[in-house]
């Protein structure tokens, strides 16, 4: 016999024969007979036909509000009851799965908030009739969705919610959401950092909040506020009146109503650029009349331009800068003053222009590092004497004051960017992180390419230096790049603009458009460009210059031009010009 029963706490238990009881908690479930179990039934109460019809007209009106599955023991409440493998023995079972109803909190505020009303949202899956609330240790008392606060007192709150039925039973367990009112704006300290008149372009400041785990904003003069964090540093300041501000911002979002401020004067001597005051975007190497620094004719083509470029592309590229490869291959660039050690320089390169400095004094910044790749390249602009040291294969040693290298060459800093014609491509100026940040590279830069020619072009023609020749290629000589080949990009600066790419990559392709890359290197697998290294910065204390640009760790840029028909449509080839000087100049 199938028996119902009925107890206070809406317990269901359904008895089938001699089977041990199967009892339901909460709102849904569902009971379905086997068919060996149905065809038990009729068997034996075949001639209590009233009876079997009551059992159908419970088990339809069960059917509406049960699921489904096998049980063979009593549940506890909240479980899930588990499937069990059907037999048939002389006993039935019961098919029943057990659903918990669920009451859910849709929406309303959780962790800390800078105001002192809330208002929640919620649901319930089971059929429910209504709702109960309580905020904190409150009684419960009918709500309906949505619930609203006001005037909460600071701090945490919780907040509950249970649905119940037309009687006012629970239906399966309540809800919570803990939440924080903070109305109270944090307070602000600046604890370190200049105040009155500094003879230096850079400033560093320090500061705190009197309310843990607050955030800080941060702003010079009239700019923008930013995202910061203690300490917070600034270089290559103008000379003048600064006002530096911070506030503070807490969890909940409150942010100081009165930021604390400081106030200082630069007074820095003019062009004396360091580590703690970096030359600025208009600063170049060498002069304005370089040719590494004026725009270049795009009409004046080379006459294999096309097959020289095919010839490049085809090796792959451009690569990749990751921050690896640029403290492998990227170079450093060091400016020192009179207050910086002097440096003597040990070079074993047997070249003219090797000679010339070897056994020179030089001013050096302690800690400089060259680049940790095998060419070991290090820059050292020495301001006391007007040139630009470039040095390969260079260790330093600290110690001792010493450089050694295999081979360097000194350039006037604000010369043509030649020297002597035997020497190495020159104009190598390497493309720095601010110019990325800018939008523009205003300057010839240099290019890496797989092989070359196995002869220099105008105007390293002279040039001891001619890169490695393209090994099995009959043909490299008339149809390679040579060291002192000029490419660029034919394209305008609206036609770069039009294009949906990031400000770093516009800053390239402008740079490539206007100044070109010449070709002074090779030996890696696709075609590049040089980018100033890192380690100039980070080795003398300060914070990466890529990501403090906001650049992505790696420089990805060879999709630059997949919107206007790829490098292949634009790249071309210079005709080589002559040296600005000759001799040595």
């Amino acid at each position: 016999m199938i028996r119902p029963v009925h107890t206070g706490e809406r317990v269901l238990i359904f008895e089938l024969d001699d089977v041990a009881p199967a009892t339901l908690m909460g709102a849904r479930a569902q009971i379905r007979l086997k068919p060996q179990v149905r065809q038990h039934l009729r068997n034996r109460y075949e001639r209590r036909a009233r009876r079997i019809k009551a059992r159908k007209r419970m088990q339809r009106r069960l059917n509406r509000q049960l699921q489904v599955g096998y049980v063979r023991r009593t549940a506890a409440a909240g479980e899930r009851l588990s499937v069990s493998k059907p037999t048939w023995g002389g006993r039935g079972l019961i098919k029943v799965v057990h659903s918990k109803p669920e009451t859910l909190i849709s929406s309303g505020p959780q962790g800390p908030v800078d105001t002192s009303s809330a208002s929640f949202e919620f649901s319930s899956s089971a059929s429910a009739q209504g709702f109960q609330c309580r905020l904190d240790a409150a009684e419960w008392s009918p709500c309906s969705s949505p619930q609203a606060y006001s005037d909460l007192a600071e701090g945490p709150h919780a907040f509950e919610v249970q649905a119940v039925d037309s009687s006012g039973a629970t239906l399966g367990a309540p809800v919570s959401r803990s939440f924080s009112v903070d109305t109270i704006a944090p307070e602000t300290n600046i604890t370190t950092g200049p105040q009155g008149t500094i003879i230096t372009r850079s400033a560093s400041y320090g500061f705190t909040s009197l309310e843990e785990g607050s955030t800080f904003h941060c702003r010079l003069d009239a700019g923008a506020w930013e995202r910061c964090s203690s300490p917070q540093r600034y270089s290559s300041l103008a000379n003048g009146d600064h006002d530096f501000s911070v506030r503070a911002v807490d969890a909940a979002g409150n942010s100081d109503r009165t930021p604390e401020t400081r106030s200082f004067v630069v007074d820095a001597p003019p062009d004396v650029y360091s580590i703690d005051n970096w030359p600025s975007l208009e600063w170049s190497f060498f002069s304005e009349q370089s040719p590494w620094n004026r725009r270049i004719d795009r009409s004046d083509v080379a006459a294999n331009s096309e097959t020289m470029i095919g010839r490049m592309l085809a090796d792959g590229g451009p690569a990749p800068e990751s921050v690896n490869s640029n403290q492998i291959w990227g170079i450093p660039i060091y400016y020192a003053r009179a207050s910086d050690p002097l440096y003597t320089l040990e070079l074993s390169g047997g070249f003219d222009y090797t000679r010339e400095i070897n056994g020179e004094t030089i001013h050096v910044p302690v800690g400089a590092k060259p680049s940790a790749g095998s060419d070991g390249v290090i820059w050292v602009v020495d301001q006391t004497d007007g040139f630009v040291y470039a040095m390969q294969r260079a260790t330093v040693n600290h110690d001792s004051r010493v450089i050694s290298a295999w081979k360097g060459y000194r350039l006037a800093s604000d010369g043509s960017g030649f020297r002597y014609p035997s020497g190495p491509p020159t104009g190598i100026e390497p493309i720095r992180p601010e110019e990325l940040k800018a939008g523009y590279v205003n300057h010839t830069m240099s290019m890496g390419v797989r092989c070359l020619s196995g002869h220099p072009v105008a105007p390293f023609d002279q040039s001891l230096t001619v890169g490695e020749a393209c090994s099995g290629d009959a043909n490299a000589a008339s149809t390679r790049l040579s060291m002192g080949n000029v490419v660029f990009l034919d394209m305008s600066h609206a036609e770069i603009e039009a294009l949906s790419i990031p400000t770093w990559q516009e800053a390239i392709l402008k740079g490539l458009a206007d100044h070109g890359a010449v070709v002074g290197l090779n030996g890696g697998a696709a075609w590049s460009l040089k980018f100033e290294n890192r380690l100039d910065r980070t080795s003398l204390g300060e914070p990466d210059p890529y990501a403090a640009a906001g650049l992505p760790s790696t420089l990805h840029w060879d999709d630059a031009l997949d919107g206007a028909g790829g490098w292949a449509a634009h790249l071309k080839v210079l005709k080589p010009f002559s040296r600005p000087c000759s001799g040595i100049c």
